[in-house]
């Protein structure tokens, strides 16, 4: 599909008018209709305002996928994210209360929320708290971080409790480890 079908398609979709969008977006029916029609295109201004129209991102309306996106990004890291409509939400009672829970292996993770794992090959970095077996980059929580081992530096804003930190270990509570193969410091107490 073309930005003109994609219109008409989501207009559809919403039960609107071509009137009734043209109405919301401050111009005339014919706009809408020549766009449609592959006349002509929506102004660059009006494209944010489509994709609220018919609750949809950007990326939706010109018909890319977020997998297109990832592929042509070549990132192998996992985002964890809250998204509303096409917007970001960036709250930190639900980055507290939402806790993210994959099995098996997986890269490297980004997440909004408190991630329990099994093993990341990589990097983690979490806004809550990161339970996990096996880590083999470094750890990143806002909150705790609890893994059996961790194969470079921890580094959370509340305890760390790991069997194994091969690397550096800071916390702004309290560090409980079998050993640290680094340098440690802590708010707290280190055990």
């Amino acid at each position: 599909m073309s930005i003109h079908t994609q219109i008409a398609f989501y207009r559809k979709k919403e039960n609107l008018t071509q009137e009734a969008l043209a109405e919301k977006l401050s111009i005339s029916n014919q706009a809408v209709s020549k766009w449609e029609s592959g006349q002509s295109c929506p102004d660059i201004m009006l494209l944010p305002k489509l994709a609220d129209i018919f609750h949809i991102s950007l990326d939706r309306l010109f018909e890319r996928e977020f997998a297109e996106i990832e592929a042509e990004d070549d990132d192998p890291t996992l985002h964890i994210q809250l998204v509303e409509g096409n917007r970001r939400v960036n709250n930190l009672a639900l980055q507290k209360e939402v806790h993210i829970y994959l099995e098996g292996s997986v890269r490297d993770i980004k997440s909004d929320f408190s991630v329990n794992c099994d093993e990341v090959m990589g990097n983690i970095e979490a806004a809550g708290s990161v339970n996990c077996d096996a880590v083999h980059g470094n750890v990143t929580a806002g909150g705790s971080v609890t893994c059996d081992d961790i194969y470079l530096n921890a580094r959370a804003g509340g305890n760390i409790t790991c069997d194994d930190i091969a690397g550096s270990a800071s916390a702004g509570g309290n560090i409980t480890c079998d050993s640290i193969g680094g340098h440690a410091s802590a708010g707290r107490s280190i055990n």
